[in-house]
Protein backbone atom coordinates (compact mmCIF):
# COMPACT_ATOMS: atom_id res chain seq x y z
CA UNK A 1 0.00 0.00 0.00
CA UNK A 2 1.13 3.57 -0.80
CA UNK A 3 0.84 6.76 1.06
CA UNK A 4 -0.90 9.27 -1.00
CA UNK A 5 1.33 12.55 -0.84
CA UNK A 6 -0.78 15.88 0.24
CA UNK A 7 -1.16 18.13 -3.38
CA UNK A 8 0.61 21.46 -3.06
CA UNK A 9 -2.69 22.90 -2.63
CA UNK A 10 -3.04 20.80 0.82
CA UNK A 11 0.30 21.81 2.13
CA UNK A 12 -0.33 25.77 1.27
CA UNK A 13 -3.76 25.45 2.98
CA UNK A 14 -2.59 23.61 6.20
CA UNK A 15 0.81 26.42 6.06
CA UNK A 16 -2.16 28.81 5.85
CA UNK A 17 -4.50 27.47 8.49
CA UNK A 18 -0.93 27.37 11.19
CA UNK A 19 -0.48 31.03 10.78
CA UNK A 20 -3.93 32.14 11.54
CA UNK A 21 -3.76 29.41 14.55
CA UNK A 22 -0.71 30.38 15.76
CA UNK A 23 0.10 33.57 14.66
CA UNK A 24 4.01 34.54 13.29
CA UNK A 25 6.45 30.72 13.30
CA UNK A 26 9.43 29.96 12.19
CA UNK A 27 10.27 27.53 9.71
CA UNK A 28 11.19 25.13 12.34
CA UNK A 29 7.94 25.48 14.13
CA UNK A 30 6.14 25.76 11.28
CA UNK A 31 7.47 22.28 10.34
CA UNK A 32 7.44 20.25 13.04
CA UNK A 33 3.43 21.64 13.63
CA UNK A 34 2.76 20.24 9.72
CA UNK A 35 4.74 17.10 10.36
CA UNK A 36 6.46 17.61 7.15
CA UNK A 37 10.07 18.14 6.18
CA UNK A 38 11.78 21.60 5.88
CA UNK A 39 12.12 21.98 2.26
CA UNK A 40 9.10 21.01 1.02
CA UNK A 41 7.91 23.52 3.58
CA UNK A 42 10.58 26.21 3.06
CA UNK A 43 9.34 26.32 -0.56
CA UNK A 44 5.64 26.71 0.07
CA UNK A 45 6.39 29.76 2.27
CA UNK A 46 8.60 31.68 -0.62
CA UNK A 47 5.57 31.00 -3.15
CA UNK A 48 2.85 31.65 -0.55
CA UNK A 49 5.42 35.36 0.24
CA UNK A 50 5.56 35.71 -3.68
CA UNK A 51 1.64 36.01 -4.56
CA UNK A 52 1.71 37.96 -0.80
CA UNK A 53 -0.46 35.69 1.33
CA UNK A 54 2.01 35.14 3.74
CA UNK A 55 4.63 38.30 5.13
CA UNK A 56 8.35 37.61 5.69
CA UNK A 57 9.89 38.76 8.91
CA UNK A 58 13.96 38.29 8.33
CA UNK A 59 15.47 38.56 11.36
CA UNK A 60 19.31 38.09 12.20
CA UNK A 61 18.77 34.35 13.54
CA UNK A 62 16.60 33.29 10.90
CA UNK A 63 13.00 34.59 9.71
CA UNK A 64 9.68 34.43 10.65
CA UNK A 65 6.29 34.44 9.10
CA UNK A 66 2.67 35.13 8.84
CA UNK A 67 -0.25 36.07 7.70
CA UNK A 68 -0.77 39.61 5.59
CA UNK A 69 -3.58 41.13 7.50
CA UNK A 70 -4.57 43.06 4.87
CA UNK A 71 -5.96 40.04 3.30
CA UNK A 72 -7.96 38.75 6.00
CA UNK A 73 -8.88 42.38 7.77
CA UNK A 74 -12.51 43.32 8.37
CA UNK A 75 -14.03 46.93 6.92
CA UNK A 76 -13.28 49.82 9.77
CA UNK A 77 -16.66 50.00 9.93
CA UNK A 78 -17.46 47.17 12.20
CA UNK A 79 -14.74 48.16 14.60
CA UNK A 80 -16.53 51.38 14.73
CA UNK A 81 -19.46 50.13 15.17
CA UNK A 82 -18.43 47.60 17.79
CA UNK A 83 -16.99 50.33 19.60
CA UNK A 84 -20.32 52.62 19.57
CA UNK A 85 -22.31 49.70 20.59
CA UNK A 86 -19.58 49.09 24.21
CA UNK A 87 -19.95 52.71 24.89
CA UNK A 88 -23.36 53.17 24.76
CA UNK A 89 -24.14 49.89 26.54
CA UNK A 90 -21.15 51.24 29.08
CA UNK A 91 -23.75 54.46 29.00
CA UNK A 92 -26.82 52.50 29.72
CA UNK A 93 -25.33 51.13 32.35
CA UNK A 94 -24.40 54.05 34.06
CA UNK A 95 -27.82 55.79 33.35
CA UNK A 96 -29.37 52.57 35.16
CA UNK A 97 -26.99 52.93 38.36
CA UNK A 98 -28.22 56.67 38.18
CA UNK A 99 -31.86 55.11 38.35
CA UNK A 100 -33.70 56.84 34.96
CA UNK A 101 -35.11 53.28 35.01
CA UNK A 102 -37.15 52.66 31.61
CA UNK A 103 -34.48 55.14 29.69
CA UNK A 104 -31.43 52.85 31.03
CA UNK A 105 -33.13 49.77 29.97
CA UNK A 106 -34.15 50.72 26.18
CA UNK A 107 -30.93 51.95 26.07
CA UNK A 108 -29.54 49.10 27.57
CA UNK A 109 -31.59 46.56 24.66
CA UNK A 110 -30.72 48.87 21.61
CA UNK A 111 -27.11 48.71 22.24
CA UNK A 112 -27.01 45.15 22.86
CA UNK A 113 -29.01 44.37 19.91
CA UNK A 114 -26.53 46.81 18.17
CA UNK A 115 -23.78 44.81 19.94
CA UNK A 116 -24.94 41.68 18.52
CA UNK A 117 -25.37 42.63 15.22
CA UNK A 118 -22.02 43.87 14.42
CA UNK A 119 -20.26 40.86 16.14
CA UNK A 120 -21.80 38.80 13.65
CA UNK A 121 -21.09 41.51 11.05
CA UNK A 122 -17.48 40.81 12.30
CA UNK A 123 -17.53 37.30 12.43
CA UNK A 124 -19.42 37.20 8.57
CA UNK A 125 -16.96 39.52 7.13
CA UNK A 126 -13.97 37.23 8.55
CA UNK A 127 -15.20 34.05 7.69
CA UNK A 128 -15.56 35.54 3.91
CA UNK A 129 -11.90 37.66 3.87
CA UNK A 130 -10.29 33.78 5.17
CA UNK A 131 -12.57 31.98 2.54
CA UNK A 132 -11.32 34.28 -0.27
CA UNK A 133 -7.72 34.07 1.41
CA UNK A 134 -8.23 30.04 1.00
CA UNK A 135 -9.58 30.21 -2.51
CA UNK A 136 -6.72 32.23 -4.28
CA UNK A 137 -4.07 29.52 -2.54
Amino acid sequence: MVAELPSNRDIDRRIVEALLNHGRLTLPRLTKILGSNVGTVDYHLRKLAERGIILVDKKRYGSTYSLNGDLISVDRRVYFGMGFSAATLIAGVLLLVQNPFCSAVLFLVSSLIGLFFIVKEYKRQSRERLRELLDRL
